[in-house]
């Protein structure tokens, strides 16, 4: 996970990944208890219970932090870096993390796609029925392209030359159902339920 050190006597730590969290977190924490801030991380910082040039130290000690999480992410982590405040953005990537790797182990390759795809949502919105939901939206959309694929292959071997594929893809247009809502021809990512109670 820590790469050799380089000639300046820096750190070099693997980025945060959708696939390595276990391994980046306690390599970063090491980082931060080197760099002196782990203390921001054992315990919520109030800004409110300090007051004066303290409030300034601190203020400071919290973005050099945060900074030091942002370097050690790749680029589809950035949405968790937005809080001020790094004790709460080590949560939050707690959070995420875990429930994705709890919920996805032993999941193919193919569904990496969903995988990363929930790194990008809100802690607070990753509840077991919406990943349950994502699982499946992306085994129905993985069906689809068999199905599809199994039907032109079936068109080029000469058996009633594109009909079977024009009524696969009628059939399968037509059966897109929405885990959410129980509704027909959209999946649970476009449904118009789903996004109206979430934006409440």
């Amino acid at each position: 996970m820590l790469d050799s050190a380089p000639m300046d006597g820096s750190i070099c730590l693997s980025h945060l990944s959708h696939m390595n969290y276990v391994n980046w977190a306690m390599c970063m924490e090491a980082v931060l208890l080197c760099q002196g801030y782990w203390d921001l991380f054992e315990e919520k910082v109030l800004l409110e219970d300090n007051e004066g040039p303290e409030v300034k130290r601190i203020k400071k000690r919290m973005a050099e932090a945060r900074a030091t999480l942002i370097l050690g992410v790749e680029d589809a982590q950035l949405a968790h870096m937005t809080d001020p405040n790094p004790y709460t953005i080590w949560e939050n990537l707690a959070k995420v993390h875990y429930i994705i790797v709890v919920l996805t182990a032993g999941l193919p390759p193919s569904d990496e796609t969903v995988i990363i795809s929930l790194n990008a949502i809100k802690p607070e919105e990753l509840i077991l029925n919406f990943i349950i939901t994502c699982l499946l939206n992306e085994e129905s959309c993985q069906n689809l392209t068999h199905t599809t694929t199994t039907a032109t292959m079936s068109e080029s071997g000469g058996e009633k030359p594109g009909l079977d594929a024009m009524a696969v893809t009628k059939k399968t247009g037509s059966t897109m159902t929405c885990f959410y809502c129980g509704g027909i021809s959209h999946f649970t990512a476009s449904c118009e339920t789903r996004l109206k109670h979430f934006s409440n």
